[in-house]
């Protein structure tokens, strides 16, 4: 598991985003009995650990956003109209859930500042440019960050990609980028490439992000990156 940790400066505002490709934990630890309900209902087994991975991610990442100590199997995520995740009955926090391939994201955040998240792997981002016919590594930046605007808003895909389209994407530091929205001025987004994957997060440009923190099982804290 790899938990990342983002410091708002203006508001003073966290959240928590964690990524994971495994999970040890019994499901049963992990899910409620309507989602345990759902995970077994899915007739393909890389679905079902999607599932499973998103769910996680983003219960661990409300224990920490919260400081809640309850068991992840009383926390119950449900879908909203759009497929939107939500946590069920415990106000005060917003979750955004991605996942592709093997690896599952979730993004907790208070449930004023509304975000989004999403995860591109490298074989993904491979299709994505013989879709657009042209290997540029914007293309697949500019895919994972209208795909988290796309949560953050709450409609997914379901309006025209033009209108979530980001523009001004811009290299911050090392293989951090940054974005704005021409149609929806009050976001921006940050993302990371790596080797496997891309991670895109969208969030309200007036909270002012100033610092990232990320941690790894049984490693210290690394600080990513200072904007000013």
């Amino acid at each position: 598991m790899k938990t990342m940790y983002l410091e708002f400066g203006k508001s003073k505002s966290k959240a928590v985003a964690c990524l994971s490709s495994r999970v040890k934990e019994d499901p049963q630890k992990i899910l409620t009995d309507s989602e345990l309900q759902k995970y077994y209902s899915f007739k393909s087994q890389s679905a079902a650990k999607s599932f499973f991975l998103g769910r996680y991610c983003a219960k661990y990442a409300y224990s920490i956003a919260s400081n809640c100590h309850t068991s992840l199997n009383k926390i119950n995520i449900v879908n909203g109209i759009f497929g939107q995740p939500f946590f069920e009955g415990l106000p005060g926090f917003s979750t955004s859930i991605s996942h592709c391939n093997n690896e599952g994201a979730a993004i907790v955040f208070e449930q004023k500042y509304l975000m989004g998240i999403d995860i591109c792997s490298s074989e993904d981002a491979e299709s994505i440019f013989l879709t657009f016919g042209k290997k540029d590594t914007n293309l697949a930046l500019a895919w994972t960050m209208q795909e988290a605007l796309s949560k953050a808003i709450s409609t997914g895909i379901t309006v025209p990609l033009e209108i979530l389209s980001p523009h001004n994407i811009r290299k911050i530091y090392n293989q951090t980028f940054q974005s704005e929205y021409a149609n929806f001025p009050q976001y921006q987004s940050i993302a990371w490439i790596n080797d496997t994957h891309i991670m895109a997060i969208c969030y309200p440009k007036n909270l002012v992000l100033n610092k990232v923190f990320t941690k790894s099982e049984g490693k210290s804290p690394t600080r990513l990156i200072l904007i000013r």
